[in-house]
Order: C-alpha cells, then sequence, then structure tokens
C-alpha cells in the first residue's frame, strides 16, 4: 500500500476542485463587470428617454406618450440590480436550490470512466454513451437536412434549382 500515491491524488483533486471554484467566481466577476459597463451606456439612455418622453408629454398633453417609460424603468431597475446589488447572490442561492430539489431539470451526460479514454488501437469503437449521441445526431441530422448537390442551393436555400 502506497499512502503517498493516495495523499497526491487527493492533493490534485483538492487544487482542481479549488481551480473551478476560482473560474466560476472570475466568470461571475466577468458578468457582473459587463453589466456594470452596460450601466454606462444604459444610464444616458435612460436619462434621455425620460428628457424626450416628458418633452412629449408636456407638448401633448397626453399620458400616452410616457408608457415607454415603464419597461425602460424595469430594465433599468434589473441591470441596476446586477450591477450594484445582491443580485448574484440571488442567482446563486437559486441555483443551488435548483441543483438540490430539482436535479431532474438538469440534462447532464453521464461522465464515463477515464479508464476508458483514450481508446485503445485494438478496439475500434466507441465507448456506450458516444455510440448513443452519435447515433441520435445521425438521426436528427438525416431527419432535418436534406442534402444537395448543388452548392447554390446549399448556401442559398431560396433559390431554386432549375
Amino acid at each position: 500500500m502506497d499512502d503517498g500515491n493516495d495523499d497526491d491524488n487527493n492533493s490534485n483533486i483538492s487544487q482542481q476542485v479549488e481551480l473551478a471554484r476560482r473560474m466560476a467566481e472570475r466568470q461571475m466577476a466577468l458578468q457582473v463587470a459587463s453589466v456594470r459597463e452596460l450601466m454606462l451606456w444604459f444610464v444616458p439612455f435612460a436619462l434621455t428617454s425620460y428628457a424626450f418622453l416628458y418633452r412629449g408629454y408636456r407638448n401633448t398633453n397626453s399620458w400616452v406618450v410616457m408608457f415607454p417609460l415603464i419597461p425602460v424603468t424595469f430594465g433599468f431597475a434589473y441591470q441596476l440590480h446586477y450591477a450594484y446589488g445582491n443580485k448574484t447572490a440571488q442567482i446563486r442561492a437559486l441555483a443551488e436550490k435548483i441543483m438540490a430539489n430539482e436535479a431532474h431539470m438538469m440534462a447532464v451526460p453521464e461522465w464515463q470512466s477515464t479508464d476508458q479514454f483514450p481508446l485503445s488501437p485494438s478496439d475500434p469503437s466507441p465507448p456506450p454513451a458516444l455510440q448513443a449521441h452519435a447515433s441520435s445526431q445521425a438521426a436528427a441530422s438525416s431527419s432535418s437536412i436534406k442534402e444537395t448537390t448543388d452548392a447554390k442551393t446549399f448556401h442559398n436555400p431560396n433559390t431554386r434549382s432549375v
């Protein structure tokens, strides 16, 4: 029994888990930064819209002119909540709840053991999971795509061959 090898494996696994966690946090930070950058464009748009719609209301004395402010205000509030509020915490909590209570909603393929990859040259058949995926892809493509030899028809389906 070589306990040193097990410790190395556990250390590698914990490092990989930590790396995956950091990558997920980095992706979330990138999304928040993207929304904050979008706010630099959305705020002037919203303020300009409010000013022009209010001026239109003053000229026409009709509240109908102000109705576009409703969706603009909701969009602005959502982006503001995402960029500077606790929206990311709410999304993370909801994702954890879905993973805990509604695991059937996630269509993640079953992973095969790493012992099967790469395939040995003596065994030309792929693992069963890949066979099923390949056959379902072939069935989908044959039923939804009509093959043609005419290059013009292939590139532009609106043209008809004579």
